[in-house]
């Protein structure tokens, strides 16, 4: 709800007020509302006077007194605040920029302000397979959906503006990940990067050098894989390489299979999808450089969690996805280091620089750029939280249920991976069960959550059939909180205990 429009702060104040005051539950003083809303106390105390007037907002004087919302304010829409602070909503009498909002944003307009808060019992755990859109990434996104609408290829004004805007958001993931503008190109999501670079890559790279084999490891998402299984058919030679039992893919196992010299192209995961592991990029890029072999590492589930510098690790290729971090679906990025092979995989026009064709999605681009920023501020410090919720998730299971086991527990991991196997008992009926009870967790990658096949992940790391069968993932986010972790490890309790 935060537009970044001409609407007035009045009204964007007062949204924000009210969402807050949903989302606590309690008495939020003055003093504590305009911190958390960004508005100076003298404004924000004309502001709620007004919405306390509409009913839509209840004070509590004293001490220990403040502004509450009660169950019928609940009800009430981001339109009612807009109309409760005397803001002009009709196209007779409100601004261009007013009906552009009502025009293109009516739906957001109309939604309760419980709805927004998001305020209900339900616990997600399920952020390795997406992520909320963060309310400053929406903010961000939001005019280049109405008046600042230009293709960013067009040569006039509108144009201008918002080829400026996909500069400055292509400038901001550079300067992030320390690669060179020129280096990023932004794609549909992770799934084309990856496509991207083992055909057009590994194309292009044949072309250079005439090697025709590629290597990949066991335990990659589809989007790898099976690009890679269809480059086969064109001549190629894929290997893969097969992670130990901790989720680690060893130096030796790499080197031996790309004795020969005939690599074109080396694709290993940063952070795998399923248990979490982290692998050590910038040595198994060396290695392979050492036998003239171009390195990709698919970022995805890493780069929400990890500092990452391309230069330090030396890769030629980089994947990611926006959704993993808070930003919206639909748009990736392919970092491709400065003179690394790569023919298009999209043709038919000459954006991004004659890599890609099509016109540039500019919201969806600053929104990543946005959420990437975003992502950065007390990375550290949120790290170390949600590590540590994830710890504590994962000792409480393995002590209520002896039988259970925590995959690639001894190795390290992004914090906010937990995959537990749960012999004898179905994955898929836990998972339901726990739905049932408002509390969303996943068998592993939600891209083949559909198939009746055991995890190809848990397979490489040498789960059993059955034991594969009976794994769930865990994956916690930047919101999830220790009581939501003592809540669900209390339901697991009852479910598996059968009480």
């Amino acid at each position: 709800i935060y537009i970044n429009m001409k609407i007035s702060s009045k009204s964007i104040y007062g949204s924000k007020a009210c969402i807050h005051l949903c989302k606590s539950n309690e008495l939020i003083g003055t003093d504590k509302l305009s911190e958390v809303t960004d508005c100076p106390k003298i404004f924000l105390n004309k502001i709620m006077s007004e919405l306390i007037e509409a009913g839509i907002v209840n004070s509590k004087k004293g001490p220990r007194g403040g502004y509450y919302i009660e169950e019928e304010g609940r009800s009430k829409t981001i339109k009612d605040i807009i109309q409760a602070l005397k803001e002009k909503t009709n196209e007779d009498e409100g601004s261009s920029e007013i009906n552009v909002l009502l025009k293109y944003f009516n739906c957001i307009l109309g939604l309760s302000i419980s709805t927004l808060s998001g305020t209900n019992d339900e616990i997600y755990l399920d952020h390795a397979a997406t992520t909320p859109l963060d309310e400053r990434v929406l903010s961000a996104m939001l005019p280049y959906f109405g008046f600042q609408f230009g293709n960013a290829n067009s040569v006039h004004g509108y144009g201008i503006k918002a080829g400026s805007a996909l500069d400055n958001a292509r400038r901001c993931v550079a300067g992030i990940i320390h690669a060179e503008k020129g280096e990023i190109v932004f794609t549909s999501g992770g799934t084309e990067a990856n496509n991207w670079v083992i055909k057009g890559g590994a194309n292009e790279i044949k072309k250079r050098n005439g090697k025709n084999k590629i290597i990949v490891s066991a335990f990659e998402h589809p989007s790898i894989l099976e690009p890679a299984k269809q480059m086969e058919q064109y001549g190629y030679t894929v290997q893969l390489v097969y992670p130990n039992k901790d989720g680690i893919i060893e130096e030796e196992s790499l080197e031996s299979a790309l004795k020969g010299n005939d690599v074109a192209l080396v694709s290993i995961m940063m952070a795998n999808n399923e248990i979490g592991t982290i692998q050590d990029i910038k040595n198994l890029c060396r290695i392979s450089h050492n036998y003239g072999a171009y390195f990709h590492t698919d970022a995805v589930q890493a780069i929400g969690t990890q500092t990452i510098d391309v230069k330090e690790l030396g890769i030629d290729y980089l994947s990611f996805s926006a959704h993993k971090f808070y930003g919206p679906k639909g748009v990736g990025c392919l970092y491709i280091k400065a003179g690394a092979p790569i023919e298009p995989l999209i043709i038919g026009g000459a954006q991004e620089r004659g890599k890609r064709g099509g016109t540039s999605n500019v919201p969806l681009a600053i929104g990543l750029a946005k959420a990437l920023e975003l992502s950065r501020i007390d990375l550290e410090e949120n790290s170390n939280r949600i590590e540590s919720l994830r710890d504590y998730l994962q000792n409480k299971i393995l002590n209520l249920f002896p039988f259970s086991y925590a995959n690639a527990a001894f190795s390290k991991r992004v914090p906010s991976c937990l995959s537990i196997t749960f012999p004898g008992e179905r994955a898929d009926a836990l998972i339901s069960i726990l739905d049932l009870k408002g509390i969303a967790v996943s068998a592993g990658s939600a891209c083949s959550s559909g198939s009746i096949e055991p995890s190809h992940v848990l397979s490489a790391i040498g789960l059993s059939s059955e034991d594969a069968k009976s794994t769930i993932r865990f994956s916690l986010g930047r919101k999830t909180t220790a009581t939501e972790i003592e809540k669900t490890i209390e339901v697991m309790r009852k479910v598996l205990l059968r009480d």
